[in-house]
């Protein structure tokens, strides 16, 4: 991702992830079936093929300086990530690790600011707007691909199969109408594409929530992976311009946590819902 570029280059990437994100789960579902599960799990060694061609094409850059990898910082970062999804313990108890282990990263970044987390990174409004907007969209669209299937389940009596293919489809047609956002971004320009994302970021999960009628939650599926994809083919761009070029193969790497923790978040708020 940090080799995109471009808003364009970028949204075909997340195009992608939307694409595939979509059919991985009938894809292993097939493959579990005919072989073993175990096959399914091997379906990611493929992107190792594409490692030549992508090392060819890589632009060729001078290495920086070399400096001690910071093991404490990404050490602590890892267990703060790890301890914010969800886990079986009470909420106060988990709030107070939380908080625990954010004071420990924040103090270690203040000794060592240009470390695994760098200080100047997290004063950067562009960078912080960018990553916590991606994090926001990436929750309702993880909580939806979940919660979508239970409540159709419960609200309609299509069968698992029409249901699976009915979400299939509007995955599908989400993920490709964000590679026509993303493209069109650079000329509705960012103001609008921020508008665009937010107000149907937000219609998304508010869709659900309030519409009496079943069908429409697979539109509403289709809009909350339209927003997530093309939201984080956008906001990776915009976050990365914010900092300097050493910095970005960084920042693409904790924007793309910040859109993990989504995946981490949208399930547990998914299986509340259905609960209740």
């Amino acid at each position: 991702m940090s080799l995109a570029g471009s808003v364009r280059r970028m949204g075909v990437i997340t195009a992608g992830f939307g694409v595939l994100g979509a059919a991985g789960r009938l894809l292993g579902s097939l493959l579990a079936d005919a072989f073993s599960w175990r096959v399914s799990l091997t379906v990611s060694v493929l992107a190792l093929l594409a490692l030549p061609a992508v090392t060819r094409a890589a632009p060729r850059t001078h290495p920086a300086p070399t400096t001690a990898f910071d093991v404490r910082g990404a050490s602590l970062l890892a267990a703060l990530a790890t301890a914010a999804g969800p886990r079986p313990a009470p909420p106060a108890a988990g709030g107070l690790r939380d908080a625990r282990g954010a004071a420990l990263l924040a103090a270690h970044v203040r000794t060592r600011p240009d470390g695994f987390v760098p200080a100047a990174l997290l004063r950067t409004p562009a960078f912080l707007s960018a990553a916590l907007l991606a994090c926001a969209l990436s929750t309702s669209y993880f909580t939806l691909l979940f919660a979508v299937p239970q409540l159709l389940a419960a609200r309609t009596h299509w069968s698992t199969a029409t249901i699976g293919t009915g979400q299939l489809v509007a995955l599908l047609a989400g993920s490709l109408l964000s590679l026509v956002l993303a493209a069109l971004s650079a000329r509705l320009g960012r103001r609008r594409v921020l508008t665009v994302l937010i107000g149907l970021g937000a219609l998304a999960p508010v869709t659900a929530a309030v519409t009496p009628w079943a069908p429409l939650l697979l539109p509403v599926a289709a809009v909350a992976v339209l927003t997530t994809t093309a939201g984080n083919a956008t906001l990776a761009v915009y976050a990365t311009q914010a900092a300097p070029g050493p910095q970005r193969p960084t920042v693409i790497g904790l924007f793309n946590l910040c859109y993990q923790l989504g995946g981490a978040f949208g399930p547990a708020i998914a299986a509340l819902i259905t609960l209740t």
